[in-house]
């Protein structure tokens, strides 16, 4: 296995990171609903940026005066505008989802090397009894490196409900979130007529 350069460029990861991170977090506690009848339940936000109080020298987030109102649903983050909604229908007593038992595991964290730039799966292991899997990755070639090269992926679900799966990489810096209705179900080993169970 090649180990990750160290020359790539952390940005764009650390940026991705933090944003599913902000989407994780979500108490899931508002709804919204739009002018077309589209509903949305998460945890309403507005756009903020930082500013440098004067006398104290630290930074504080404001609301910008041109930002956008957002509601973190958990598994997504959907933007949308102030004047896009019913009036008066945001409300923490009507639920589209109930709060559901999840069920967590402690993160088992190897290292936090930055994502291939590009690469193919190769191999994808099913979860196993710790909720791990394995993925391994050919990288391009590259003029100066030896052809061939692979990476070895590992990732480990760390939250699961009805409605939300987390999933995060023990060895890289990579977090995802899905929502279950976009995960396969699991076919049965015994069966053989193709019934999922």
């Amino acid at each position: 296995m090649t180990p990750p350069p160290a020359a790539r460029s952390r940005r764009p990861l650390l940026a991705a990171a933090l944003f599913v991170g902000c989407a994780v977090g979500a108490a899931r506690g508002d709804v919204v609903i739009l002018k077309d009848g589209f509903v949305l339940q998460g945890d309403i936000r507005k756009d903020v940026e930082p500013l440098r109080d004067a006398a104290t020298g630290k930074l504080v987030s404001i609301v910008k005066a041109n930002g956008f109102d957002y509601i973190d649903e958990g598994p997504k983050v959907w933007i949308f505008s102030t004047h896009a909604k019913q009036l008066g229908h945001i409300s923490k007593d009507v639920k589209l989802r109930p709060e559901y038992k999840a069920y967590k595991r402690q993160e088992y964290r190897k290292n936090a090397y930055p994502l291939p730039s590009a690469g193919l799966t190769k191999s994808v292991t099913e979860f196993n009894d710790k909720w791990q899997r394995t993925l391994v990755v050919t990288l391009p070639d590259m003029p100066g490196l030896a052809p061939g090269r692979w990476e070895k992926i590992e990732q480990q679900i760390t939250y699961l409900d009805p409605y939300t799966c987390w999933i995060v990489s023990t060895t890289h810096a990579w977090r995802i979130t899905f929502r279950t209705n976009e995960l396969e179900p699991i076919r049965s080993a015994s069966s053989s007529s193709g019934t999922r169970t």
